[in-house]
């Protein structure tokens, strides 16, 4: 009762020809990027008279690959398939491949030869999010495929960092 309950894709995955971030924070800056962001639909929404309070921010532990492409943005996509975060630990990740996107507020792996381009939130991104959801007063924070951030081959302790991430930045005091 009084609660309203919206789940609203923003991935853009109707769009799989054209490569894009999977929960890009603010709009990239990206010549004619055809994504959606969240702050755009958290403000949309607001605007539209939800109550702050009543929102709660999705935050993704899913991934996707996008074969045929090596950076967001591009046309040329060949395969879109899910990256599990494990996956992206022990077989995608080398420092080389690792790019930021500070204007979205989001990581991504790229590689050439064969290209393919991963978009996916980690411990930073994840931070940022639950500091914007705060900041906006909103009612909370939902994680979207919670098992996809296990760790197995990472230290006991160490196998959830998505989680732990999330976890922290829900419980940090920000002066």
């Amino acid at each position: 009762p009084g609660m309203v309950r919206l789940c609203l894709p923003t991935d853009g995955m109707d769009r799989p020809v054209h490569a894009g971030f999977n929960t890009p924070l603010y709009d990239p800056q990206l010549p004619g990027y055809l994504w959606g962001n969240v702050d755009k639909g958290m403000t949309s929404w607001i605007a539209a008279g939800l109550p702050a309070s009543k929102i709660g921010l999705g935050v993704s532990f899913l991934a996707y690959k996008w074969d045929g492409v090596s950076e967001p943005n591009q046309i040329g996509v060949t395969q879109v398939s899910r990256a599990h975060y494990f996956n992206i630990v022990d077989v995608y990740y080398a420092p080389s491949r690792y790019r930021w996107n500070d204007t979205a507020k989001v990581p991504y792996l790229s590689n050439t030869n064969p290209n393919w381009f991963i978009s996916y939130d980690d411990p930073k991104s994840l931070t940022i999010k639950v500091d914007y959801a705060k900041s906006k007063s909103l009612g909370g924070i939902m994680i979207w495929e919670l098992w996809e951030g296990y760790v197995p081959s990472q230290p006991e302790g160490q196998r959830d960092p998505l989680l732990q991430a999330v976890k922290r930045a829900i419980s940090a005091i920000r002066l």
